[in-house]
């Protein structure tokens, strides 16, 4: 039991980073959707 609850502390911290990077690829993704449209829309 203590194993298991360690592996799901464990699982939802990862969850946690990958949250946190996707928010940031999202982010930059964006910024750069938003640069080619200034560039390309003129």
């Amino acid at each position: 039991m203590v194993e298991q609850t360690a592996l799901l502390v464990r699982m939802m911290e990862q969850n946690t980073d990958l949250t946190a990077t996707v928010k940031s690829l999202t982010e930059r993704v964006e910024l750069l959707t938003a640069e080619m449209h200034r560039r390309l829309v003129v």
